[in-house]
């Protein structure tokens, strides 16, 4: 069942956010936030609710999960889809970091976003104890469609207009008006704004 933002941040009770303190000041700062004709469908997860920036007719399906701590800022532009069982991560190192979503963005379901990764250095620590680091903001910029299944990791940007494909693996930048897919994420499509059509990347990596 699908319901507005006002009647849906009315019920939601602690145990949809880990912290209630958080859901009362996203109540008194919903203003802020710009959440006109905006929806979230249910269940829906969220630490540090306050971090939480959306704009107006957003879109996050079911089981949407924003693991946010107090150091990270999440915006989410005007218009922009998040697909079922997305994970947004962000704000687990020492530096304060932000995650920015443009306006008519299209996620795909089970897409995966980060900003932060575990350390893993000490080979005399498990990893679980080891804690995380902030490797850097991410940049969704407007326009661009991100396929199911698809990981965005830390410190890249994803420019206007590109497509990431289904599974991708996104570990450095993607130029505005790119198609990139696979594991890491290569180029394989760019728009030729002389010839009005999106030309193939000729590379000996991608498949033809």
């Amino acid at each position: 069942m699908v319901c507005s933002l006002r009647k849906v941040l009315a019920r939601v009770s602690g145990s949809v956010l880990y912290n209630a303190s958080d859901f009362k000041k996203m109540m008194k700062a919903r203003l802020k936030f710009r959440m006109i004709n905006s929806v979230i469908q249910f269940p829906f997860r969220v630490t540090y609710a306050s971090n939480l920036h959306i704009g107006p007719n957003v879109f996050i399906g079911k089981n949407a999960w924003f693991d946010l701590s107090e150091k990270c800022h999440l915006y989410i532009g005007e218009g922009t889809h998040i697909g079922r069982f997305c994970q947004i991560s962000g704000g687990w190192g020492d530096t304060n970091t932000f995650i920015r979503i443009g306006k008519n963005v299209l996620i795909g379901e089970r897409v995966f976003i980060t900003e932060s990764d575990h350390n893993y250095e000490d080979v005399t620590q498990p990893i679980i104890k080891q804690g995380s680091v902030s490797k850097g903001s991410v940049t969704i910029e407007d326009e661009c469609w991100i396929g199911i299944g698809a990981c965005i990791l830390p410190n890249v940007t994803i420019g206007k207009h590109s497509v990431v494909g289904a599974n991708a693996v996104v570990i450095h930048d993607i130029p505005p008006y790119s198609v990139a897919v696979g594991n890491p994420a290569k180029v394989v499509k760019k728009y030729d704004f002389k010839q009005k059509k999106w030309i193939r990347v000729k590379s000996s990596s991608s498949k033809q």
